[in-house]
């Protein structure tokens, strides 16, 4: 069985970035050129890729990252370069090429931020420390019982069963109606004698 590794990125990088760097590890890794190529030849399960797969692992968390953040793995592009540089303090990133990162934002008015170009991650032996896949102590439920949980204000009255009987109509509601007169009450014409009557006749 091929060795597995993991990919990992420096400490820090998070969101956008973070999706950028493994995405620009594993097309380097699958030696596909952006991720549209990637996407199609997963698909058509091309046997580069399915053999690249076989020895890199991906936590839930990274898996989850990278759906999350499509429109900056799009943008990715091996050769010629289109690598994102980010601005650390507004969050906005363009796209760069070989060459250095510019030395300012250029996204955000008055930012003060200096962008930097996205490296691709790097193969670990061991999982990320935020891997969602490691296992995880959960606590025991604890049995509830619901004699011993503290009575809140009016708790107990809530629960206990209704023994009243909700009052009747008082009858001289109704006391005008025996004279009331319904003559003006406009009752629903009689269909015309031709609906009862067959078309195809």
């Amino acid at each position: 069985m091929p060795k597995q590794t993991w990919l990992g990125v420096k400490d820090g990088v998070e969101g956008a970035a973070e999706a950028a760097s493994l995405g620009l590890a594993l097309l380097r890794k699958t030696k596909q050129n952006t991720w549209a190529e990637l996407a199609a030849a997963m698909d058509a399960a091309d046997p580069q890729v399915v053999r690249a797969f076989t020895t890199v692992s991906l936590t839930g968390r990274q898996l989850g990252l990278l759906d999350g953040e499509q429109l900056i793995l799009q943008a990715l592009r091996v050769s010629p370069a289109a690598i994102p540089a980010i601005c650390p303090v507004c969050g906005y990133w363009v796209l760069a090429d070989s060459a250095a990162p510019p030395s300012s934002c250029l996204v955000t008015r008055g930012c003060s931020g200096k962008p930097a170009k996205v490296v691709a991650a790097t193969a670990r032996d061991t999982a990320p420390d935020d891997s969602v896949d490691a296992p995880v102590d959960e606590p025991a439920a604890a049995e509830q019982d619901l004699d011993a949980q503290p009575e809140a204000d009016g708790y107990a009255e809530v629960l206990e069963p209704w023994d009243n009987e909700l009052p009747g109509p008082d009858p001289a509601d109704f006391e005008d109606f025996d004279d009331a007169d319904f003559t003006a009450v406009p009752t629903r014409p009689a269909p015309s004698p031709a609906v009862d009557e067959d078309p195809f006749a």
